[in-house]
């Protein structure tokens, strides 16, 4: 029997960035899939044990432990750390673990808790380059914090997890004299749970007065997801039996007024009876809507790895996506899908309506278990 590998996870509940939240979530998921050998000890790093509780109670993996970012000591070392929080936004005193305590810790292990850990065991992972693509969606500050933060990375790192070879092509390119060993992991989504009673079902439906077939386009509503595109491609199809149906966070830090101006979008073509917003929805919501949806349309003008096509192809669910680079290799082996011009509302209009939904089946649990056996190998 072979010896059972320790690992660190960073783990924190974030709305504002959920697809970071669900990519550790899915590394849990996917590990417990492994022969009951092979699945190693996983010690969660985070702020709050209620969080981590939430964790265990949703994966129910059998080793996983808790591991606080603060310390546990007596009532002085409480009022030191409390003051350094304060004034220095971190805690000066917490124990730190040390390399016979873990195998490694992901992802991006960078503040001073960890720095007990030899560097190769501190594996950092870089989602995307959208920074470098889109460059007009941050600020001139974003812009230099992710470049020093990435710099930083290409020449400090032993090892950089990418989601893509898109990504990894856009920071080799970029940082072509970095010797950091890199690998391209793309991650799989959870399929545990998707059985799910007629009755919870109706009661979802019910509960966002669906009634009618729809599409499902999942993201969060911020500008690069491309929802207006969508939205134009709505206005130009004659059909009042279909439903378009949106969920996401609606919040956007770097366009405030953007999901207000999406609504408005809505009413000035006049579709506000077949375009509907719900907002962020639970994570059974939402699989319930992937389930019982016509198809998915994820129109998105950039990705590391997108979370809605995974989540899609959990299901077997017929895709339209946009044809970005990432999106195709995402989809290079399964068979459900359908590409169009990203910015073309009329070429996303005429896959809606050409296209048949059929769907032939996919081994989806493979990708599950490659995702999980690449992680335990890093």
């Amino acid at each position: 029997m072979p010896k059972q590998k320790r690992i660190g996870l960073i783990y924190n509940y974030n709305e504002g960035w959920i697809g970071g939240t669900y990519y550790v979530e899915n590394i849990v998921h996917a590990l417990k899939q492994l022969d009951k050998e092979y699945q190693p000890k996983v010690f969660v790093y985070t702020n709050i044990k209620k969080t981590f509780l939430k964790l265990k109670e949703a994966t129910n993996y059998p080793y996983l432990h808790y591991r606080s970012l603060y310390s546990h000591h007596c009532f002085w070392g409480r009022v030191i750390n409390k003051i350094s929080l304060h004034l220095f936004k971190c805690t000066l005193l917490h124990y730190k673990p040390t390399n016979e305590d873990l195998d490694f810790i992901y992802p991006n292990a960078k503040n001073n808790h960890f720095s007990n850990l030899s560097r190769d065991k501190r594996i950092d992972w870089i989602p995307d380059f959208q920074d470098i693509h889109l460059p007009n969606f941050f600020t001139q500050k974003e812009l230099v914090k992710r470049k020093n933060w990435q710099t930083e990375i290409s020449t400090k790192s032993c090892q950089i997890v990418f989601s893509s070879k898109d990504a990894l092509n856009d920071f080799e390119n970029l940082y072509p004299k970095s010797l950091v060993k890199k690998y391209v992991i793309p991650f799989a989504v959870s399929n545990t749970g998707l059985e799910v009673s007629k009755d919870v079902v109706n009661k979802i439906l019910e509960k966002f007065k669906i009634k009618r077939p729809f599409f499902y386009i999942p993201n969060q509503l911020w500008v690069h997801k491309n929802h207006i595109t969508v939205l134009r491609a709505i206005s130009k199809i004659d059909n009042p039996d279909l439903e378009f149906i949106f969920s996401g966070k609606e919040e956007d830090y770097r366009v405030p007024d953007y999901p207000q101006k999406l609504k408005e979008t809505v009413f000035d073509l006049k579709i506000e009876d077949r375009a509907r917003f719900l907002g962020f929805i639970s994570k059974q919501e939402l699989n319930v809507l992937v389930n019982v949806s016509i198809a998915i349309i994820q129109p998105s003008l950039f990705e590391g790895w997108s979370t809605t096509i995974e989540e899609a192809k959990c299901y077997n669910k017929f895709i339209i996506a946009s044809d970005i680079n990432v999106h195709k290799e995402q989809l290079s082996n399964y068979p459900n899908k359908a590409f169009f011009k990203a910015q073309s509302e009329d070429d996303l209009k005429d896959k809606i309506l050409e296209s048949d939904y059929q769907t032939h089946t996919y081994d989806y649990h493979a990708d599950i278990l490659k995702f999980a056996q690449s992680i335990v190998n890093l």
